[in-house]
């Protein structure tokens, strides 16, 4: 798995977790650096699976996408997250994150609790995620002059932010479709 750079995961209806079973293992799996080649993962069409919180494990991510999952109630769990002591310490999730295109995820109603740097992200694409109401964002979050945020018009006009300048940084990002 050390050189796994992509992954794809299509038409598992029945998948309800990916994980690492024990926390021992999770320590190995950092103090090799995670799924350190690991660019790209593409979930599609699993309709039992909650969350991918083993994300947090791949510092090298550059594209995800998760689509058709219904499912699917968050990307991190936090609570999966507190059950490793002193993981979230250790680890910048989505660091090198360029794209993010959620699409189809009737149930998704959160990224992550908290907001996230993402530093090279470059497109956010979020489509028929009616419960999604806040983004794992505020005003230093992106990095990237050319950011795109690319949804529905109504979801956009539902968002919660953060505050009134995590709203303004991210007013000329929208592109609606």
């Amino acid at each position: 798995m050390k050189h796994l750079d992509s992954l794809s995961i299509w038409n598992c209806k029945y998948l309800q977790e990916l994980k690492i079973n024990y926390a021992g293992e999770v320590q190995k799996v950092l103090q090799t650096r995670g799924f350190r080649s690991l660019q790209t993962v593409h979930i599609d069409y699993c309709l039992k699976l909650r969350d991918l919180t083993w994300l947090v494990l791949a510092p090298n991510l550059k594209v995800i996408k998760i689509s058709s999952c219904t499912g699917m109630e968050e990307v991190i769990s936090v609570q999966k997250l507190e059950e490793v002591p002193g993981l979230m310490g250790n680890l910048n999730p989505f660091g090198k994150l360029q794209s993010l295109k959620l699409h189809h995820l009737h149930k998704l109603k959160s990224i992550y609790r908290d907001a996230l740097s993402f530093p090279c992200l470059k497109e956010m694409i979020v489509y028929e995620c009616p419960v999604l109401r806040k983004l794992p964002l505020d005003s230093r979050s992106v990095k990237e002059s050319n950011f795109v945020i690319e949804g529905g018009k109504q979801w956009w006009e539902e968002l919660q932010w953060e505050d009134q300048a995590t709203q303004s940084a991210f007013h000329l990002c929208f592109k609606s479709r």
